[in-house]
């Protein structure tokens, strides 16, 4: 990746420090006392080439909180099956959380929400203020928030290697513009979340899947139409909004 310069970078600290001990899953990482360092190896080297990439001038790391979110309030199957923590990483985390204090780098954790939650909030601010911004994270839903003052940086599969995602490559990579993201997630579903797919129509299920549906279906207009037609059958009900944009129900 080039050396570029940037004006603001947020990280997701959990989707980091997730991907980190699970890299190292076969063959974990353990301090003299036989403690597992994964995590906090593989975010700090993750922070600190994202760091020496992008140079920003401003920087900040946001985290999930321990509670559960108001996700949970509307939909009691959210997230339902996710496995606990794994018992050696909790310490990790805590240890990670320290060394961000003590690198006196702006740590964000609100009670109820997300770090995706605190990242998407910012960076429509910074985006208002026309600050170019950056969020770090493996995480597809942040695609959504793509525009062309907001990216994603994606870690690679090795710590040393990041990729940049705009909207032109975001594109090229869903089939569809970034804004189309949250109405994609609600026809397909998200299992790492155990939020359900949309329809029980096999064909327009499979053509969103495959991210052929922008072509094959003119997305979301097509959408909007099969909701209409006799053929519709869908696990949930339907909300369209004033822009034709479909929400869950």
């Amino acid at each position: 990746m080039n050396k570029r310069q940037s004006q603001f970078v947020i990280v997701d600290a959990m989707a980091i420090a997730y991907k980190a001990y699970f890299a190292f899953i076969n063959k974990p990482l353990l301090n003299s006392k036989g403690d597992s360092t994964s995590a906090i190896y593989g975010f700090m080297t993750q922070l600190i080439k994202i760091i020496e990439d992008t140079k920003p001038q401003y920087l900040a790391i946001a985290s999930d909180s321990k509670e559960k979110t108001f996700r949970h309030d509307i939909y009691d199957g959210y997230k339902s099956s996710r496995a606990v923590m794994p018992e050696d990483m909790v310490p990790q985390i805590q240890k990670i959380k320290e060394i961000i204090v003590a690198l006196e780098i702006p740590l964000y954790i609100l009670p109820g929400y997300e770090a995706d939650d605190i990242v998407g909030t910012i960076l429509k601010k910074t985006e208002s203020l026309g600050i170019e911004s950056f969020a770090i994270t493996p995480d597809k839903d942040y695609i959504q928030l793509i525009t062309e003052k907001s990216k994603i940086i994606k870690p690679g599969k090795t710590a040393d290697k990041i990729d940049i995602i705009d909207r032109e490559k975001a594109i090229e990579i869903m089939g569809f513009e970034p804004e189309l993201m949250i109405d994609y997630l609600a026809l397909v579903g998200d299992s790492s979340d155990d939020i359900p797919e949309f329809f029980h129509n096999a064909k327009l299920l499979a053509s969103c899947r495959q991210k052929t549906f922008q072509n094959e279906y003119s997305f979301p207009t097509k959408v909007i139409e099969y909701l209409a037609s006799d053929e519709a059958s869908f696990i949930t009900g339907v909300v369209l909004d004033v822009n034709g944009g479909i929400l869950m129900a």
